[in-house]
């Protein structure tokens, strides 16, 4: 069984790692670019979910705000999430 976990900037708040039950309505209300979806298997879920606390940590201490234009150099690939 897969799980979706989220990398969000919020306007005002600054970034967050969420999994399906805490994550905001997506649809509709958030431009693409301010967020990532990761979908792992149930294993890897806790692994990712820390790394992308860190990398949220990391960008808040930076004070990196999102633009459509630097989203590649924002988030983290999937593949790099799930290396040791």
């Amino acid at each position: 069984m897969n799980h979706n976990l989220y990398l969000l900037w919020i306007p005002n708040k600054g970034w967050g790692t969420f999994d399906e039950g805490t994550s905001p309505d997506l649809h509709n209300v958030f431009p693409e670019y301010i967020y990532r979806k990761y979908t792992v298997s149930a294993k890897d879920e806790k692994k990712v979910f820390h790394k992308l606390r860190s990398v949220q940590q990391e960008l808040n201490s930076k004070g990196v705000v999102p633009t459509e234009e630097r989203q590649n150099e924002i988030f983290p690939e999937l593949s790099d999430l799930l290396s040791d």
